[in-house]
């Protein structure tokens, strides 16, 4: 009944399930059913993947995942998310960081675990974590505590890990979500913001020897700013809108720039979507990064001092441009509600004042 149970819940979305069904989920006792299952599949897994287990997730990984995901998809209901937060102890989240550290170690030591299965699991705790931390600082405080979760985020958030087998779809979600992450939690809680600044790079899960430049995760962070946008400009369409360095976004809706587009054949045009379609995720990038630099700034001289040392000359300006086209991106798409659209406003414009705009 238990099974039949999860299968019937698992086929619900937050979208596709009305509050009323998801409040029956809750009292007829689904989200202690899903709690309870989580708990006992992540107790069961081993210290270390299986030979049988190495292309396919063991069972008890799956049920875990499944659950999270779920789970997720539940607390999107105020009421669910509050029962929750209310019974909630640390059992959860160490169970989630268990299966997070079962998956990152499988799939780190043999690249035969790197398949849909295993990165499915793995996206399905990220997208778990992202709903769960966002705005609540005791979730992201709590889960930063657990055994090597920072870590690991930022081992993936930060391409410290090596992703050449890692189909290049899968690598490009893990590190958006991961970004996502790391965003919420050092946003809401003040404790990560300060473990994520006096972490040294040494600690980050063994790493080999790293670029001189990465002396801390912030250094890290910068880094990958400076290098996702350059990969960004790299594949720029052959065609630019204008946009002025001076023009001020904040606060109001970009006006519309004529675009001049030459005839091309199809190959052209082929070649065209492909690069915008690059352009496009090292830009994405490029703007949750320079966000998450934006939290670790905000009221921090230090922070700040170091950020601007470690840019070149006009760095800054130009990652605000990146953010404010991303920013606009994201308003148009209506995927930013209230909170987060004011949080990354506030964000802009302290960079501008940094950029010295």
């Amino acid at each position: 009944a238990a099974d039949l149970t999860r299968e019937a819940m698992m086929s619900f979305s937050a979208s596709a399930a009305g509050k009323s069904v998801l409040d029956d989920i809750r009292i007829f006792g689904g989200i202690d059913n899903t709690i309870e299952t989580i708990l006992s599949m992540a107790a069961e897994l081993k210290d270390c993947v299986s030979e049988e287990d190495a292309c396919q997730p063991p069972h008890n990984l799956i049920a875990a995942g499944r659950c999270v995901r779920m789970l997720s998809n539940l607390i999107s209901c105020e009421p669910n998310k509050t029962y929750v937060e209310n019974k909630m102890n640390k059992g959860l989240l160490r169970a989630m960081a268990r299966s997070f550290q079962f998956l990152d170690a499988a799939m780190m030591r043999d690249e035969a675990c790197r398949t849909e299965a295993y990165v499915k699991c793995l996206l399905d705790i990220l997208y778990t974590a992202q709903n769960m931390t966002n705005y609540d600082e005791l979730t992201s405080s709590s889960l930063a505590q657990e055994k090597d979760f920072l870590d690991i985020l930022l081992s993936f958030a930060l391409e410290l890990r090596p992703k050449a087998s890692f189909r290049e779809s899968h690598w490009e979600c893990i590190q958006f979500m991961a970004l996502h992450v790391l965003v919420n939690m050092v946003e809401a809680s003040n404790a990560v913001r300060l473990q994520f600044v006096k972490k040294p790079m040494s600690s980050i899960l063994r790493l080999p020897k790293l670029d001189d430049k990465m002396t801390s995760p912030l250094a890290a962070v910068v880094e990958l700013c400076i290098r996702e946008d350059a990969a960004a400009d790299k594949y720029l369409p052959d065609f630019q809108t204008d946009d002025s360095d001076s023009q001020d976004f904040l606060g109001s809706q970009p006006t519309p720039s004529v675009i001049s587009v030459p005839s091309m054949d199809e190959e052209t045009e082929g070649d065209m979507i492909e690069k915008s379609g690059r352009n496009m995720k090292h830009s994405v990038t490029t703007a949750y990064a320079t966000l998450l630099v934006g939290l670790l700034i905000r009221d921090n001289k230090e922070n700040q001092d170091c950020v601007l040392g470690l840019l070149p000359e006009g760095g800054m300006k130009k990652l605000v441009i990146t953010t404010r086209k991303f920013y606009h991106l994201a308003s148009i798409a209506g995927i930013l509600d209230q909170r987060a659209d004011k949080s990354i406003v506030d964000i802009m414009r302290l960079l501008s004042e940094v950029a010295g705009e």
